[in-house]
């Protein structure tokens, strides 16, 4: 290192001029570059600027100062091709200093500054500052890596947008403050521990890691990265978003709005995008910022709405807490006569590129689910409401095309194990001030929400759930009491994926948890729910698509209607169940009390594919499960449900329907209309049964004791050869369909009428029965009394094919037993049935 020499035209001059009240003094030094390629500053002064200047062959510095020169240190060394320039006041000098620094443009510079405003101007070499303490303000100045402790950085290239896009990064490092970023042409680094972060038009990626602060991305060509701590995400018009991770705060993004006109005034763009807002009482709608769930005060009216929230894109994530949400709780205990509204429209949907893991990664390297697992159950939307629901309160929640997840890859895979899309809406936990639910209304609306979707073609991802749902319980709470509730579920919790694996886990959980139902009303409608279009499989074990609809232990005084139309349907190539269903119960309780209860199924748990195996398990569980009917009303319709078009069909211990109404003990003072029409058909060419049935029994229970029961079931449990290529079935202990009354004890009615017409036929190539039959018996039970039952069946249990075997104890309809005169009651009208044609 060496003094710099005369030769280097190093020219100094002083001048003083009177101002008030100090004097200004200036000094100049002037540098000829000649083989000088890179300048090092050390400053701790107040201002130092520096610009590119075309065409210029030397190194300006313009020193002003206040008051005395001899209080600066301000000298210039040079090592080969790097002159090194340090000014600083002397120690225990306090001194106003600025030095303006021209050179060549293409100069290479490097700034290790301590307390400078620092300004760049037109500057093209490589430029590395490591500032301390003020602000940086660059303009036109590209090849930047800063490293910043604290105060503002804005950079604003706007003169170099429309140049080539540079190969280098501008790279900050930032302790504190904001960062302004504007006209990049090349792409950006951000690693910034504090303070907001804003880019605006961006030629190359933008990698933003923020601990906190909030970040506004605008007008990006390719890809935004970003790895939030806290604060507010705003993306629009970028190339791709992904989201590493997201803290607190709200997320906004949108792909594609329009670029805003100049005109457009900052008020009218914030009013485009909700966030959280509440409003009280019919005032003004204010931004919802809570960290913990709100009271909902006795008789007010609140409303909270949540629009274009939190829409994010991952490569790889894991939301790996309990209490990870993009959507978290918001009302814990809701007043006497308070009504609450919850509005979430277009929120917490996410794009997935690679891996996304909701709850635990309890699967190994070969995806078979761990068992020692602990339980975690984050979901992108939190229970809602989890406290207290008082009297004479009202709910209303509403969610639309939201948590829905996109797999944006075939190698996208979406695992939930143990967490959820969406969970309880209510969720009154053990430790609320009551646990009963006693509102006077409570609505629920699910639509075009918790979807899995794929883009089309082999570039679909897969789904997996192990432990989890898309949905979990929409109600759990202990009692519910004096309640009118109504819950309806469409177009949401579809899956289109290449493959779909469901391990004790299910698409929609039960939408009620509760143990008693005290005159109340509850309504339930399922219209295009829960269908699966897989590219290659649907394997489900232990699981289903969806679990009880009403799980509870006894229903009182109360009524309950349950509709699905075009719900839980499959299309495949293969779909397999293992001691699990595509539809669980609808209603699984201990009692049913003087209660009015209506089911209706339509176009539903139907399989299009090429191979269909059932392993002690059916596509429909029970419709109703439980121990006591007592005076109760119970109509239930199957329609256009389980049936199968598929190539092979193998059920082992299994059925497509299991039994309608299963009773373990006794119903007494019931009516029960229960209807079946075009159900559990099989189109194909293979059907094998062993130990199995297509259609388990009607009612199954101990004791009918004064009741009525009718039941009608048509064109039913039939199977029918597709196309013209060979066709066969084979039953080994089973049938096509199960008793349709199976009573243990006995049947004491006030009336009875059974009607089967077109139901448990078979047309095949090939028919073989062991130790089978194609129907069993109609009636089952030691002891009819009381009315005559009516049974009357057409045009059943019929075989048409060329080659019929029946081997062992085989038959197509077993003898009608009316030979004792416990079963005497029943009248038997039976007509062109258990043929062989």
């Amino acid at each position: 290192m060496k003094k710099i020499s005369f030769f280097l035209l190093i020219i100094l001059f002083f001048t003083s001029i009177f101002t008030t009240p100090n004097l200004t003094y200036a000094k100049q030094l002037s540098i000829s570059q000649n083989n000088i390629t890179k300048l090092v500053i050390h400053s701790s002064i107040n201002k130092l600027t520096i610009r590119g200047t075309p065409n210029a062959r030397s190194i300006d510095a313009n020193l002003t100062t206040i008051n005395n020169l001899d209080h600066i240190d301000f000298n210039v060394t040079q090592d080969k091709d790097i002159a090194y320039l340090s000014i600083n006041p002397k120690v225990g000098k306090k001194e106003i200093i600025d030095l303006l620094i021209t050179l060549p443009p293409n100069l290479h510079i490097e700034i290790i500054d301590k307390k400078s405003f620092l300004e760049l101007y037109d500057l093209s070499g490589e430029i590395s500052i490591t500032d301390n303490e003020e602000d940086i303000y660059i303009e036109n100045t590209s090849n930047l890596s800063i490293k910043d402790k604290s105060g503002n950085i804005k950079v604003n290239n706007s003169d170099l947008l429309d140049a080539t896009s540079s190969n280098q990064t501008l790279d900050i490092e930032d302790g504190s403050g904001s960062i302004d970023l504007r006209n990049i042409n090349s792409s950006i680094k951000i690693v910034d521990r504090s303070g907001d972060v804003h880019v605006n038009r961006v030629h190359g990626n933008v990698d933003i890691t923020n601990d906190a602060g909030n970040i506004n991305v605008q007008n990006v060509k390719q890809k935004v990265i970003i790895d939030d701590g806290s604060g507010d995400i705003h993306v629009e018009r970028v190339g791709d978003l992904i989201l590493k991770e997201t803290g607190s705060g709200n997320i906004t993004y949108d792909k594609e709005l329009p670029i805003p006109s100049p005109s457009l005034r900052l008020s009218e763009m914030s009013n485009r995008y909700e966030g959280i807002y509440i409003q009280k009482d019919g005032g003004e709608k204010t931004p919802f910022h809570s960290p913990s769930p709100i009271d909902i005060d006795p008789n007010s009216n609140i409303v909270i709405s949540i629009s274009n929230y939190k829409n994010v894109t991952y490569d790889n994530f894991h939301f790996d807490t309990g209490s990870s949400s993009l959507i978290p709780s918001l009302i814990r205990n809701i007043g006497e006569g308070a009504s609450v509204t919850i509005n979430i429209d277009n929120s917490a949907n996410v794009e997935l590129l690679h891996t996304l893991i909701v709850g635990e990664k309890n699967y190994d390297e070969n995806d078979h689910i761990l068992e020692d697992t602990s339980s975690i159950e984050p979901a992108f939307i939190k229970d809602l409401i989890i406290g207290t629901i008082a009297s004479k309160s009202s709910v209303n929640v509403n969610i639309n095309n939201s948590a829905n997840v996109t797999l944006a890859n075939n190698d996208s895979t979406l695992h939930i194990g143990g967490g959820s899309l969406i969970e309880s809406v209510i969720n009154v936990l053990s430790d609320s001030g009551s646990t009963t639910i006693n509102s006077e209304e409570i609505n629920v609306n699910i639509t075009n929400s918790a979807n899995i979707k794929s883009k089309s073609g082999a570039n679909m991802g897969i789904l997996r759930i192990y432990k989890g749902q898309l949905i979990n319980e929409i109600i759990d709470g202990r009692v519910i009491s004096n309640s009118k509730i109504n819950l309806t579920i469409e177009n949401s919790s579809n899956v289109s994926s290449r493959s779909i694996k469901i391990i004790d886990g299910e698409l929609i959980d039960e939408l009620i948890d509760s143990e008693d139902i005290k005159s109340s009303s509850i309504e339930v409608k399922f219209v295009d729910t829960g269908n699966v279009n897989a590219l290659t499989k649907v394997e489900v074990k232990d699981g289903e698509l969806i679990d009880e609809m009403l799980d509870m232990e006894n229903i009182y005084t109360s009524t309950v209607h349950v509709n699905l139309l075009r719900t839980s349907n499959v299309t495949s190539p293969i779909l397999s169940v293992y001691e699990g269903e595509l539809i669980d119960e609808t209603l699984d309780g201990e009692g049913y009390y003087t209660s009015n209860i209506q089911i209706n199924f339509n176009d539903s748990s139907n399989f299009y594919g090429k191979q269909l195996f059932i392993e002690e398990g059916e596509l429909v569980d029970e419709v109703i499960d439980s121990e006591i009917s007592n005076a109760s009303t119970i109509k239930i319709n199957l329609n256009n449900t389980s049936n199968i078009v598929c190539e092979e069909v193998k059920i082992i211990e299994g059925e497509l329907i299991d039994e309608t109404v299963d009773i373990e003990d006794d119903f007494s003072n019931t009516v029960m209309d229960l209807t079946m029409t075009s159900s559990a058909k099989v189109s194909g060419n293979k059907l094998e049964i062993i130990g199995g049935e297509l259609v388990d029994e009607i009612v199954d229970a101990a004791n009918g004791i004064r009741s009525s029961v009718n039941v009608s079931i048509n064109d039913t449990g039939n199977f029918d050869k597709k196309g013209s290529q060979l066709s066969e079935v084979l039953i080994t202990d089973g049938e096509l369909m199960d008793e349709i009354l199976d009573v243990s004890e006995s049947i004491s009615m006030s009336s009875g009428n059974v009607t089967i017409e077109s139901t448990g036929n078979v047309t095949s190539d090939k028919v073989i029965l062991t130790d089978s039959q194609l129907m069993d018996e109609l009636v089952d039970g030691p002891y009819v009394g009381g009315s005559t039952l009516h049974v009357n069946a057409t045009n059943s249990a019929n075989a048409k094919t060329p080659s019929l075997t029946l081997l062992g104890d085989s038959i197509l309809l077993p003898p009608l037993d009316i030979d004792t005169i416990e079963r005497s009651n029943i009248i038997y009208h039976v007509k062109n049935s258990g043929v062989h044609i």
